[in-house]
């Protein structure tokens, strides 16, 4: 493998895995909310209401693939407008 193929590698594996590691701090941040998704989820938990938990999940783990995405095609993007094959 070549130099220029494995430096494209690792780019691209770099800008998917800043949001991952990004959203271990999102999750820490769910215990301190006031409001949002992690409040809804946190709050239910402490109530019993199972099935609002798994709605808030679920919620969490659309925005992540909806957020994936759209990495995905900015990425794409810049890349053919830079010419460079991924």
């Amino acid at each position: 493998m070549g130099g220029r193929q494995r430096d494209r590698r690792a780019a691209r594996r770099g800008c998917r895995a800043r949001p991952a590691r990004a959203q271990t701090v999102i999750a820490a941040e769910f215990i301190a909310a006031q409001s949002g998704i992690g409040y809804f989820i946190f709050n239910s938990r402490l109530f019993a209401q199972t099935d609002n938990v798994f709605v808030g999940i679920i919620t969490l783990g659309m925005m992540g693939f909806v957020a994936n995405g759209v990495l995905k095609m900015l990425l794409s993007r810049i890349a053919y407008r830079y010419d460079v094959k991924l």
